[in-house]
């Protein structure tokens, strides 16, 4: 059932079956925070992100 709105959990393949992640590869534009590349991703490390959601 959760596969359903997580395909990716199944193949890192299946995300391209979601259609906002089409819609993002087919964009002119690609947006990336700032914050990603502050964000440490050594072993062990924890992160937090929250966002507004739509």
């Amino acid at each position: 059932m959760i596969e359903e709105y997580n395909p990716w959990w199944i193949s890192k393949d299946r995300i391209k079956e979601l259609e906002v992640y089409r819609k993002y590869e087919e964009s002119e534009v690609k947006w990336f925070p700032d914050v990603i590349e502050k964000v440490s991703l050594s072993p062990y490390s924890l992160n937090f992100f929250l966002a507004l959601d739509k």
